[in-house]
């Protein structure tokens, strides 16, 4: 019966994250430079299979470069045609949002203790090359190379645990449809994602056990950078809010967002498979 119900559940998932995708397409591809961009990012993953963190910088390296070609693409407010400027923006103090430098490294000093305590632990008592070590580098890295919250995660997240062996694709579904309809954020989806790794990977550990930590060091070193830039990002956001060069560099993001969710509903996840997890065990 249970099972039954989280089947139910699955399509209605996939229904859902098309129906944000499409949402927030409208709103993000304002201008045809920017339905281009999303076009060669689909590309890009669908078809040459580049990794998303190279995707993502080349989309905000051509943001920048398309500001200065065509900045009326990247105009929030309206734009001057004579002037080639964008106005209607809030003015912004830019004295009050540059803060000293060593602001950032302190915070990032403390936060790297953070990260190494923990992992290290990991490296020292698992083994480098071990499932637990590598979902934590794997989530660790997720975390700071994923842009737009949850849905954008959630395809890169997928590729790479099915094809690591860490779940089946229908697992993820599953998972999907547990965050979905359980309070809480979509993002604990991970969650569920280091449980099934360890548990299907448990490498002599009780898979019990393996699961229970999984779920404890991805949680852990997916929410870690999350305050790492909220603490140190936090007094430049209105230095930031005025700057359109960074403005620019983050709308060029946005498309291959869209373009990276699509493949999720496009079918390019699901057809990667992993018999060998699902061979090795079953989920409690």
């Amino acid at each position: 019966m249970v099972a039954a119900a989280f089947y139910g559940i699955q399509p209605v998932v996939v229904a859902v994250v098309v129906e944000a995708v499409l949402r927030i397409g409208k709103k993000a591809l304002r201008h045809r430079f920017l339905y281009g961009f999303a076009a060669a990012a689909f590309a890009a993953i669908f078809f040459f299979k580049l990794p998303f963190p190279y995707i993502v910088a080349g989309a905000a390296l051509g943001g920048l470069v398309m500001q200065r070609l065509v900045p009326e693409v990247f105009c929030k407010g309206a734009f001057d045609e004579k002037t080639k400027e964008c106005l209607g923006e809030p003015a912004t103090d830019q004295a009050t949002g540059r803060p000293s430098l060593a602001h950032v490294f302190r915070i990032f000093l403390i936060f790297f203790g953070l990260w190494i305590v923990v992992v290290g632990a990991v490296w020292i008592w698992a083994g480098y090359d071990s499932t637990l070590s590598r979902i934590a580098l794997f989530f660790s890295k997720a975390a700071f190379v994923t842009f737009g919250g949850a849905y954008a995660v959630l395809s890169y997240i997928t590729d790479v645990a099915v094809s690591s062996g860490w779940l089946t694709a229908k697992q993820m579904l599953i998972g999907l449809g547990l965050a979905e309809s359980t309070p809480g954020p979509l993002i604990m989806v991970t969650q569920f994602v280091g449980f099934v790794g360890g548990w299907t990977l448990p490498e002599g550990l009780a898979p019990l056990t393996a699961g229970i930590l999984g779920a404890l060091i991805t949680t852990y070193v997916t929410f870690l950078p999350s305050f790492f830039f909220i603490f140190a990002g936090a007094p430049f956001v209105e230095a930031m809010a005025g700057n359109q060069r960074l403005q620019a560099a983050l709308t060029g993001v946005t498309a291959p967002w869209w373009a990276w969710c699509s493949t999720l509903r496009s079918g390019s996840v699901t057809r990667s498979s992993c018999p060998t997890a699902a061979a090795r065990t079953s989920l409690p």
